[in-house]
């Protein structure tokens, strides 16, 4: 138990509620137009939001909404379904929600524009990522192929879990007992 002196850390799951806002991008809602008596196309609504190069539909994004209560802005975006992290296409990890979500087509290794070298579910990370990584981890980042789950366990594609865990100082009021895995900054 935390002394009273502290006040307690928020629960990591809460943190999963804003990042599909991406950035601070909020889009106000409106009032959808009137319908037509009489519908006069059998085309389904669109979503404007499209994942692993593929349009979401609206009942989807509906659905995505119940479970994270944030507007998501159309726009395109990758998804990692195995590790749970996003970004905008072409760009780095916006953050990070449930993984196994069945959202758009299959990640494309090129989905943030990479040129690292290091590929984590198939996606080659961008090179600020790959700094990114070396810096927190104290350690070079080889170029190669890895798999990494959404608890951060993860190994080098085809081979079983290997990846080590490194510190991170600011996150804990112990940073001796606290471990972040590969995961938790992508």
């Amino acid at each position: 138990m935390l002394p009273s002196s502290r006040t307690p850390r928020p629960n990591w799951h809460l943190a999963l509620v804003v990042p599909l806002a991406l950035a601070a991008t909020v889009v106000q809602s409106q009032t959808p137009a009137p319908r037509p008596a009489h519908p006069t196309s059998a085309t389904p609504p669109r979503s404007s939001i499209v994942v692993n190069g593929q349009e979401l539909s609206v009942e989807t994004v509906r659905q995505l909404q119940l479970l994270y209560p944030v507007t998501i802005p159309p726009g395109r975006y990758w998804y990692d379904p195995i590790s749970g992290v996003y970004g905008l296409e072409g760009q780095p990890v916006a953050g990070q929600m449930l993984p196994g979500l069945s959202l758009g087509g299959p990640l494309a290794a090129q989905a943030s524009h990479g040129t690292s070298g290091v590929y984590i579910n198939g996606r080659q990370l961008t090179t600020g990522e790959k700094l990114y990584i070396e810096q927190l981890c104290q350690t070079p980042v080889a170029a190669g192929r890895f798999w990494v789950v959404a608890t951060g366990l993860g190994g080098y594609e085809g081979q079983p879990t290997s990846l080590q865990s490194c510190p991170v100082p600011w996150s804990d009021p112990f940073p001796r007992r606290r471990a972040v895995d590969v995961a938790d900054i992508l």
